[in-house]
């Protein structure tokens, strides 16, 4: 009986959120995750308890239209038949906190005979991963400036976005990198514009 009880609490223990189906498509046991993300999340409050049927769910879903629910619903019909050892896709759902994403997995339970008994079906908050993921993106594509022909005065060296506005390189690659500039003089500029401290130059070159 202790070694149930542990089994248990590990089962519960888990952040993801786990529940194990029948084939029939009723959900036997779910874990504490399970129970609370699904209240947390806005969802039918027969959810946080075993009885309800998964494939039920999933072909309402489908009859309005969700391709990943007739995705599911095919992929948890050929793993039952022992065709399948494993499934996986992300979804993204409107909750009361916003938009979240998941990963959900499913898993078939053989049996000593080799078939399969169940299904377990695992669900994982991946909402802060696509929010990483998006922001990365985002940053990628404002300094994406690599392999692009960027149109620059010949003159002033100033360039023009793609609103054909003419911008100080600092004011281009502030908008496009969001990078702060300091202010600094080169040491060509000092010996053209102040070539009294060249020799000052030529001493701390001769030091490098």
């Amino acid at each position: 009986m202790k070694e149930i009880s542990l089994w248990k609490e590990a089962f519960d223990s888990l952040q993801s959120s786990v529940a194990i189906i029948v084939p029939d498509g009723t959900i036997a046991a779910v874990n504490h995750s399970w129970a609370t993300k699904t209240f947390e999340y806005g969802h039918n409050p027969l959810w946080d308890e075993p009885g309800a049927n998964f494939i039920e769910y999933l072909d309402s879903l489908a009859a309005n239209g969700s391709n990943n629910a007739q995705q599911f619903l095919e992929q948890f019909g050929s793993m039952l038949l022992g065709n399948n050892d494993s499934y996986a896709t992300e979804f993204h759902i409107h909750s009361p906190q916003g938009v979240r994403w998941f990963l959900a997995e499913i898993t078939p339970i053989f049996l000593n005979t080799g078939t399969v008994g169940g299904i377990v079906l695992v669900y994982t908050d991946i909402t802060c991963y696509k929010e990483k993921e998006a922001h990365l993106e985002h940053s990628l594509s404002q300094i994406s400036l690599a392999g692009e022909l960027l149109p620059i005065c010949a003159v002033c060296k100033s360039i023009k976005d793609e609103n054909n506005k003419w911008n100080s390189p600092e004011a281009y690659l502030k908008k496009q990198t969001r990078a702060e500039f300091t202010h600094d003089i080169c040491p060509k500029c000092i010996r053209v514009l102040y070539p009294k401290y060249s020799a000052i130059l030529d001493h701390s070159e001769g030091c490098e």
